[in-house]
C-alpha cells in the first residue's frame, strides 16, 4: 500500500511553524513622540511664509527625515563648544531622535516636519563654517556659478546698498562688529582664554601686542596704510581705525573686561596686525611661467 509522501511531510512543516518564534513588530518608543513634541515646542515664533517654506522643503517620509537628522547631528557633534545659543537649542531638540524610530513612524504632522526641518537647517551654518563634507566649498561654488550665469545672460548689475554691520556693544566697551563667518574665531578665542590665557594675564599681553602694532604702524610711509585700506572691506577699515585710534585709550584705563569683550579686542588686534604687516612687507607677485 502506497503512502502519500506529501501527507507525511505536512506534520513536520506544521511542527516547524509552531516551534519558530513569531517576530513581533516593534512599535515606535514613547520617547520619540516626546522628542517630537519637544522639538515643536522649542520652535521660535515663525512667520506664515517661513512655515510654508520649511514645510515645502521637508520630506513627507519619516525615514528620509530621520536619515538627514542623524547625519546632521553626527557631523556637528564635535563642534558643540562653538555652538551659538540657537544652535544649542536645535541640537538638543534633535540629538535624541534615532533613525529606527523614525522609520517605524507612519507619518509626521505638518508642525513636526516644520520643527525638524528648522532645527536641521539652523545647524547648517556650523557645517558651512567648518566646511564639513565640503559644504563650505559647495556654497562658494554655488555663489560663483550664480555670478557666471548673471554675466552670461548680459543682465546689468545693480548696485546693492551695503548695510553697515551693527556695533558690538559689551558691558564695558563698544567696538566694530565682525561678519558672521568670522565669529567662530571669536568663540574659539573666548574658549581658550580660561585654558591658556587667564583674563588677568591676557590684558597685559594685549597691551604689549597693541604697543608693538603702534610702533610698527609708525614706521609705515605716510598715507601707505590709508591707500591700502581703500581696497579693503568696510569692516576691516573700521577694525584698523578702532585698534589704532580708540583701543589705546581703552586698554590704558583701569576698566576690567569680560571674556567676550577680550575676545573681540584680541580679534581686532590680530586683524590690524595682519593688515599693517601686509603694507610693510607686501606680497611679491607670482612669477609667470
Amino acid at each position: 500500500m502506497e503512502v502519500d509522501s506529501t501527507a507525511e511531510q505536512e506534520p513536520d512543516t506544521a511542527d516547524k511553524d509552531a516551534s519558530a518564534p513569531k517576530r513581533k513588530k516593534r512599535k515606535p518608543s514613547v520617547d520619540i513622540q516626546l522628542l517630537l513634541s519637544a522639538a515643536v515646542s522649542s520652535l521660535p515664533e515663525l512667520a506664515p511664509d517661513a512655515i510654508t517654506d520649511l514645510l515645502r522643503r521637508s520630506s513627507n517620509t519619516p525615514g528620509n527625515v530621520g536619515k538627514q537628522l542623524v547625519k546632521t547631528c553626527k557631523n556637528v557633534e564635535h563642534f558643540q563648544q562653538c555652538f551659538s545659543d540657537e544652535e544649542k537649542r536645535s541640537y538638543a531638540a534633535i540629538k535624541g531622535i534615532t533613525l529606527r524610530d523614525m522609520q517605524e513612524l507612519k507619518e509626521l504632522t505638518d508642525m513636526q516636519r516644520v520643527a525638524l526641518r528648522y532645527h536641521q537647517h539652523s545647524l547648517r551654518n556650523v557645517q558651512v563654517d567648518y566646511n564639513i563634507n565640503g559644504m563650505g566649498k559647495h556654497k562658494k561654488q554655488e555663489e560663483s556659478g550664480d555670478k557666471k550665469e548673471v554675466e552670461k545672460s548680459g543682465e546689468k548689475k545693480q548696485k546693492k546698498v551695503k548695510k553697515s554691520l551693527p556695533e558690538f556693544v559689551g558691558e564695558h566697551i563698544h567696538c566694530p562688529a565682525i561678519p558672521k563667518n568670522h565669529r567662530r574665531k571669536i568663540e574659539m578665542i573666548t574658549i581658550r582664554i580660561d585654558k591658556k590665557n587667564p583674563v588677568k594675564d591676557l590684558r597685559k599681553k594685549l597691551q604689549l601686542e597693541l604697543k608693538n602694532i603702534l610702533s610698527t604702524a609708525a614706521k609705515l610711509p605716510k598715507g601707505a596704510l590709508s591707500e591700502f585700506l581703500k581696497d579693503c572691506k568696510d569692516w576691516e577699515r573700521d577694525s584698523v581705525h578702532f585698534t589704532l585710534k580708540k583701543l589705546p585709550k581703552n586698554l590704558s584705563s583701569e576698566q576690567k573686561y569680560n571674556k567676550k569683550e577680550l575676545g573681540y579686542i584680541r580679534f581686532h588686534i590680530h586683524k590690524t596686525q595682519k593688515m599693517v604687516w601686509s603694507v610693510l612687507i607686501p606680497k611679491s607677485p607670482a612669477k609667470k611661467s
